[in-house]
């Protein structure tokens, strides 16, 4: 599921077009959905953004997450 979701994500691509070899675009858009009403999908942006910062030798921002 996180494959259709990433390949919809890279590839800028309808939904509906996914391939066949990834599951069901509604369950992908289904669980996309559920992820970003809480707020998933930015908590997953924010800690690669602060692990790529401290990787490359600068500091984490300091945010206050909800």
């Amino acid at each position: 599921m996180i494959d259709g979701i990433l390949y919809i994500i890279r590839t800028g691509g309808s939904w509906r077009m996914m391939p066949n070899d990834l599951p069901s675009w509604k369950t992908c858009y289904h669980y996309f959905g559920i992820c970003a009403k809480q707020g998933i999908w930015e908590k997953i942006h924010n800690e690669l953004r602060d692990r790529a910062r401290l990787k490359a030798g600068k500091k984490s921002p300091d945010r206050c997450d909800h």
